[in-house]
């Protein structure tokens, strides 16, 4: 039997997932979004009745359901056997999710299949959602809730890349490392390199983020003593805007573009932060 080495789990990393899910959502949305406008003549993709509305906060809620049944019917696609577990997430939250009930061994490739099925999935949806139909706002919120969910997905992907040939066993929000432990554990003090980066990544996005906040209401106290508007637009991101009318000021804070904009800067910034804090260690 092949000795676990170790665990890697992503329910540890609540605040680079959280951060990681809403760029993932975002993104998939304004790729839906731009689509809508290149194909119809319908700009925006919203709600037309009652019913599609109740429709799409359900297709919200449901996306979790969905995206475990992606991964249920993917493992068993691989010839494992998948099996709901409720787990808790971060020690608190009761989690169920599917896991491959055999632990059997598997590779990069087979983890990298697992997930990203739900993201393919979600593109899938979100594109179908550029559509005009009568269910694309559910369509589309069902894409985004799931592709958010990817997020553990994708950080545990993005981790164990940099261990070739280590065998893996999937166990929904976490992945155990099978093999040689003094092998493994000389891979992992370079491995995890791409964690680190992460966490820096996802640090200075809310940092930047939190700038441009502040940036906004300073220019709100600005624009009341001297009269004058003013816009902070970068290409097709428009993160706020304060313009003077009749009466006084028509302001906007577009939370999505300022995210945007947010991870954007953030990436040469944890970059560098992360070069320095090795070399200061």
């Amino acid at each position: 039997m092949v000795e676990m080495c170790g665990e890697l789990r992503a329910d540890k990393c609540f605040y680079e997932l959280f951060t990681i899910g809403i760029v993932f959502a975002l993104l998939l949305g304004y790729t839906a979004l731009g689509l809508r406008r290149a194909i119809s003549d319908i700009p925006s993709i919203g709600a037309d009745s009652v019913e599609e509305l109740v429709l799409a906060v359900t297709a919200l809620y449901a996306s979790f359901p969905v995206h475990e049944l992606l991964h249920g019917l993917t493992l068993a696609s691989l010839g494992l056997k998948p099996r709901v577990q409720v787990s808790r997430f971060g020690g608190y939250i009761p989690l169920p999710q599917v896991v491959d009930e055999s632990s059997s061994e598997i590779d990069y490739r087979s983890l990298a299949i697992i997930s990203l099925t739900p993201i393919i999935a979600s593109l899938i949806a979100a594109l179908a959602s550029a559509l005009p139909s009568p269910i694309d706002y559910p369509l589309l919120l069902l894409a985004m809730g799931n592709v958010a969910l990817s997020s553990w997905d994708a950080y545990l992907l993005f981790t164990v890349r940099k261990l070739p040939g280590v065998k893996l066993a999937y166990g929904g929000a976490s992945v155990q490392l099978l093999g040689d432990c003094d092998e493994i554990s000389r891979r992992l003090v370079s491995g995890l390199s791409g964690e680190r980066y992460v966490k820096h990544w996802a640090g200075w996005t809310w940092f930047y983020f939190t700038v441009l906040f502040v940036m906004f209401l300073l220019v709100e106290l600005g624009s009341i003593g001297f009269r004058e508007g003013f816009t902070l637009k970068l290409g097709p991101i428009l993160v706020f805007y304060v313009e003077p009318v009749r009466g006084g000021f028509k302001t906007g804070f577009n939370l999505p573009g300022a995210y945007g904009l947010a991870a954007i800067l953030a990436v040469p910034s944890a970059y560098a932060s992360k070069r320095i804090v090795e070399r200061l260690a």
